[in-house]
């Protein structure tokens, strides 16, 4: 940085060749401008590759949460399922039973055999003594 100071302050005294700090300059420039140019296009090119990515793993995402949304639907719907079939059964076996106790109840040839059982032993214990 003191060097260029140095050059500098000769080339206004003109003591120094002015031509070839203008070439150095130039080139100096035109190093910056390509490596500026340079540096664009790669962060440029970068940000379209991420944009790119960012883009397939939205559609991605959208899928996914498509097919969760569904596997729920069906998680729900065989849950539900479960549940009536449950409910089913237990009617069945509540309805079964009443229907036996009802049958029970109203059949006389039930009545008819509690009835010969209960004296069958009663005189199988009178018999006995």
């Amino acid at each position: 940085m003191e060097k260029e100071l140095q050059e500098w302050h000769l080339m206004e005294l003109g003591q120094i060749n002015t031509t070839g700090l203008t070439r150095k300059y130039k080139a100096l420039a035109l190093a910056a401008k390509q490596a500026h140019s340079e540096f664009c296009g790669s962060l440029h090119r970068e940000n379209q590759q991420l944009r790119k990515e960012l883009q397939q793993l939205s559609q991605e995402y959208g899928r996914l949460d498509a097919v969760r949304s569904q596997l729920e639907k069906h998680r729900q719907l065989a849950k539900e399922q479960q549940w009536y079939l449950e409910a089913l059964t237990r009617g069945r076996q509540r309805l079964q039973a009443e229907r036996e106790r009802h049958h029970r109840g109203h059949n006389p040839r039930l009545k008819e055999q509690r009835a010969s059982k209960t004296m069958l032993s009663t005189k199988s214990k009178a018999s006995s003594k």
